[in-house]
């Protein structure tokens, strides 16, 4: 009827947007656990930096994939598992005699059709919160990568004053309207306002530290450079990306569209990213060999992930194994969850056994 298709459309924007929402939230989580990361990796003493990057790398990676893959993991397994009766909408649970369940009542609802039914509810509510975390992080988590940095980085370098917010909506307009020297001179001006009308002793000029051998343009320049924040975290960046990925392999069986919105993240990231290059301090460059050898493990432990959640949602969210076995029990359920992961244990060793080892 056009009532339960209403139902169905108004659950469905629920989770849409609990995804967005824990989206947004696992930025400030992500901030949290990047400084534990640190401060445990401190407190090993490392010598070089090589073993402190690939310390700090392994450590951003349990705390983040734990974070990521638990909404998830929840929705799918711990939910239906703490609530089995706490799905389907009124008139099905009336037609199935389970209205009168409670929420945790796992005796009342065991039958097999309402187990069909919570399933497919609980394939559908995962769908709807990894389409609206995929689409807000699109979106709204590149924007705040940015807005935030800026932000904060206004408020350490001018402080909170009276006019705070006009002078740092000039300031964003200015840095992203002035592209020539025209404008980069207006933007000095804007920041020249901006540092009287406040009163601040931080504002620079040239001339306050004595002569100097910079050219007006030179010292243009230098000035916008000190204006601007330090450089941004490679590392973290790239980190953000491979848990997108994680987020993305992890119900690709039940949302085929997530390979898509997470192509669209990285060509939108990537413009961000290029814009965050020359609006912030360029890093420094230092040697690298090439990709590091943790990362290899990391990428390699994502895809062993994606498989098993894959694995698990086919086996004990759809009717694959009751149509394929006639058998809908728990150890049915087991028996064909094991062996295929064995198969795929199988053909991974057969496939490292052919393909030669790259030399390095």
């Amino acid at each position: 009827s056009s009532w339960y298709r209403l139902e169905e459309r108004k659950t469905n924007q629920e989770y849409a947007s609990m995804g967005a929402v824990y989206s947004v939230l696992t930025l400030l989580v992500y901030n949290i656990c990047k400084a534990v990361a640190f401060v445990l990796t401190e407190a090993e003493d490392h010598r070089q930096e090589e073993p402190w990057e690939s310390s700090i790398l392994v450590k951003k990676w349990m705390l983040t994939v734990a974070v990521q893959c638990w909404a998830v993991f929840y929705l799918l397994f711990v939910r239906p598992l703490l609530l089995p009766c706490a799905y389907g909408d009124d008139d099905v649970r009336k037609q199935l005699g389970v209205a009168e369940c409670a929420a945790d009542d796992a005796a009342c609802c065991s039958g097999s059709v309402f187990a069909q039914v919570r399933n497919e509810a609980v394939v559908m509510h995962t769908r709807q919160f990894v389409a609206g975390w995929l689409v807000s992080k699109i979106f709204v988590h590149n924007f705040f990568k940015w807005f935030v940095p800026r932000l904060f980085g206004f408020m350490c370098m001018r402080g909170i004053y009276l006019h705070f917010v006009v002078d740092f909506a000039q300031e964003l307009f200015s840095d992203l309207t002035s592209r020539s020297a025209r404008g980069r001179h207006r933007a000095r001006r804007r920041r020249r306002c901006c540092c009287q009308r406040k009163g601040h002793k931080r504002h620079r000029s040239w001339g306050e530290w004595g002569p100097t051998q910079l050219t007006d343009e030179e010292a243009n320049a230098c000035e916008l450079q000190l204006d601007k924040q330090d450089p941004w975290d490679v590392l973290d960046n790239a980190n953000d990306l491979s848990v997108h990925f994680l987020v993305t392999s992890l119900t690709t069986v039940i949302y085929p569209f997530a390979p898509l919105l997470f192509l669209a993240n990285l060509l939108i990231e990537f413009q961000m990213d290029l814009y965050r290059l020359f609006d912030r301090r360029s890093p420094k460059p230092r040697p690298s060999p090439g990709l590091p050898p943790a990362w290899l493990n990391i990428f390699q432990s994502y895809v062993y992930i994606g498989a098993l959640s894959n694995l698990a949602i086919v086996t004990w969210r759809t009717p694959l194994v009751s149509n394929l076995l006639g058998r809908n029990d728990g150890a049915t359920h087991f028996a064909f969850f094991s062996s295929t992961m064995l198969l795929l244990v199988l053909v991974l060793g057969l496939v490292r056994l052919v393909v030669p080892k790259v030399p390095r």
